[in-house]
Order: C-alpha cells, then sequence, then structure tokens
C-alpha cells in the first residue's frame, strides 16, 4: 500500500462530531436520537490534500460521510493510468459498496479538497444499517 500523508496537525483537536455539527447531508436527516447513536460510534477526522484513504483491490475497514472534504475515486488501470470515476462530497459517503455485501474497495482514494469527515469503521457501519435499515 502506498504511504499516507502526513495527518494534519490539529487532526487530534478535532471535537467529536454532535448531531448539532453534522454537515454531510446524508447524516443530517437522519433523526436526532439515531443520529446520535451513529455518532457515539464514530469520530470526526482531517483529511489532508491528495491524502490516500484508501487503496484500490483492499478491504473496506471504515466509511467516510464528507463534511468539509472531498474525495476522488480513482480507477488505476492495469498499466498504472489513474482515471477518476467519481467525487464525493458532503452530499453522499464512501463505502455504500458494503450495502451491496462488496468488502473490497473497487476504487483508490484520495482527498481532492482537505477537510474533515465523519468516520465509521465498516462493522459498525453495518451493524448501524441492520439496527435502523433505509
Amino acid at each position: 500500500m502506498a504511504s499516507r500523508s502526513a495527518p494534519h496537525p490539529e487532526r487530534a483537536q478535532l471535537p467529536s462530531a454532535t448531531p448539532e455539527s453534522v454537515q454531510n447531508q446524508i447524516l443530517a436527516r437522519i433523526p436526532a436520537a439515531e443520529l446520535a447513536q451513529v455518532l457515539s460510534q464514530a469520530e470526526e477526522r482531517w483529511c489532508a490534500l491528495r491524502e490516500e484513504l484508501f487503496e484500490q483491490n483492499t478491504e473496506v475497514d471504515v466509511v467516510y460521510f464528507p463534511s468539509t472534504t472531498m474525495v476522488s475515486l480513482i480507477v488505476v488501470l492495469s498499466d498504472g493510468t489513474p482515471i477518476e470515476a467519481m467525487t464525493v462530497g458532503r452530499e453522499g459517503f464512501v463505502g455504500s459498496q458494503l450495502l451491496n455485501g462488496v468488502t473490497t474497495a473497487r476504487y483508490k482514494g484520495v482527498c481532492q479538497i482537505e477537510g474533515t469527515a465523519v468516520v465509521l469503521k465498516s462493522k459498525a457501519f453495518l451493524s448501524i444499517m441492520t439496527a435502523f435499515p433505509l
């Protein structure tokens, strides 16, 4: 796996996400009681510009709900050519393949605009989806 960029110096100082601070549009639509349960299992994390969040064809271990960051999902062809397939910002989340039982990343995730994201471990995300189905 390629080395990741150094974390932002303020990363350790980020406050925990609260229902009032949520900027991700998907999380913001969750009723307050359920959102509090989701956030109790999450952390808010700083994503640095060009930070490699995960590699293509690796196990999906976390789900990202961008708040102020934007994530590029990049397909790396067999000859090494990178092609941006999509970007995900505060209107979405990265890790949706887990909803279909796919646990391998089909893309490489790279921070395109630095900022924050609410991050859940994959197991916590799947547990929440079972407890609070769509």
